[in-house]
């Protein structure tokens, strides 16, 4: 079974469907903080810290974190235990070569525990949980399924714990890095459905969920502000919850909001004007252009974000000119891509005016323009508007007569011409 992603796994938390064990992995981070805040609410409300126990789990081993989670919570349902960083999951090559995560033992003092020692130790069954807990590479740590290879000794607490984990704790292991699936761990909290793959969210994918935060501020994105933040570079999630925030703040009591106030509080400014950048350059506008990128550049925009951003918007184009000579449309571009509607429309309109060779020329261009200034052979705010010149005295495609059908539609008007 396959890791679930970290947004349905956020919406069953919100609710209240809660595993009783979480391991949280990949490079967004914020789908981590996320689950872990959403977890704290549910688990722990009116800002309880006794039940909530925090580890660093770079310097302590799995039986740390599987006696606190074995620990009764007080005056409480259950406890959340939290281990960041969470080395013991890593590949055990990148483990070995940072000698850190999987050596010393539960007493060893390294984990940081924060919260819960006031009722952590109570009664008889809080100091229960670590001596229940069978001797890393004792019987506990049971063998790779499958694979003839003993398990890691020091996964073997973990293994006993999630065979039967306590029903009064959430044990949570956030590992930003991918884990290593051949480890037995790894392979029982998959077949369990408890690993959530914490991705970046890309195109349509990443548009509804901006629709969703602007919901929670009480506001609607425009088609086109949606299509900006999409295009502003790499998905970051936590900058654009932030820049979200910014604009709401920013429009007050209005409840929509449009590109023009996402340009007016400075977000996504850079990402409108490779929009107007690539208009320009694909009606052959040179001077319009050059003015275009000079701004940008004069503003402090990368050379080499500007590029990217160009170099995708071209891709696009491609496809676009490429669909179009085959007769399909911009519906066909949003679902290849998987596309902002307003981005394939866009990318539909400037299509028009390039020919599809022109289109590979053009991402030719870019990759030479990318070598070019990574190697050094001239800086890169002149082999940004080198390309741009060029882009720009690229022939454009010749007007194509309208209500061209498809292939398939033509196959189609020639059956039915030769039926009787």
């Amino acid at each position: 079974m396959e890791s679930q992603p970290a947004a349905t796994v956020l919406a069953a938390i919100e609710q209240g469907q809660i595993q009783p064990v979480y391991v949280l992995h990949g490079p967004e981070t914020y789908w981590h903080d996320a689950i872990i805040q959403a977890l704290r609410r549910t688990l722990l409300p009116d800002g309880d810290v006794l039940n909530l126990t925090q580890l660093d789990g770079r310097s302590a081993a799995p039986a740390q974190a599987v006696e606190q989670a074995r620990t009764v919570p007080f005056l409480a349902e259950r406890r959340l235990v939290v281990v960041r960083e969470a080395a013991w999951l890593a590949p055990r090559g990148a483990a070995a070569s940072s000698g850190r995560g999987t050596g010393g033992s539960a007493q060893g003092g390294g984990g940081r525990t924060t919260g819960g020692d006031a009722g952590g130790h109570a009664g008889a069954a809080g100091s229960q949980g670590g001596a229940d807990q069978p001797e890393a590479g004792g019987a506990g740590s049971g063998s790779s399924a499958g694979t003839g290879r003993s398990a890691d000794p020091a996964e073997g607490a973990l293994l006993a714990y999630l065979d039967d984990p306590s029903p009064s704790a959430v044990l949570v292991i956030s590992h930003p890095p991918d884990l290593d699936g051949r480890r037995a761990a790894v392979r029982r909290l998959r077949q369990r459905g408890w690993a959530v793959a914490c991705q970046p969210l890309r195109d349509e994918a990443l548009g509804q969920w901006l629709a969703r935060q602007a919901a929670a501020w009480g506001k609607e994105l425009d088609p086109e502000a949606v299509a900006w933040l999409v295009e502003s570079g790499e998905p970051d999630l936590r900058r654009l919850a932030s820049e979200l925030a910014k604009v709401a703040t920013y429009v007050g009591d209005r409840r929509r909001i449009t590109a023009a106030d996402l340009r007016q509080v400075g977000v996504a400014v850079a990402t409108a004007g490779v929009f107007e950048l690539v208009d320009a350059i694909v009606a052959g506008r040179r001077r319009q252009a050059m003015e275009l990128v000079g701004r940008l550049l004069d503003a402090s925009e990368p050379p080499l974000r500007l590029l990217a951003l160009i170099a995708r918007q071209y891709r696009i184009l491609a496809y676009a000119a490429s669909l179009r000579r085959q007769g399909g449309d911009v519906a066909d571009l949003q679902a290849w891509l998987q596309l902002h509607p307003f981005v394939a429309r866009k990318a539909w309109q400037q299509s028009r005016q390039l020919a599809p060779d022109r289109a590979m020329a053009a991402l030719e261009a870019v990759l030479e323009a990318d070598v070019g200034i990574k190697q050094g052979r001239w800086p890169a705010r002149i082999g940004l508007e080198r390309l741009v010149w060029f882009l720009a005295g690229l022939q454009v495609a010749e007007p194509e007569p309208t209500g061209t059908p498809k292939p398939y539609a033509k196959k189609e008007a020639a059956s039915r011409q030769k039926r009787p």
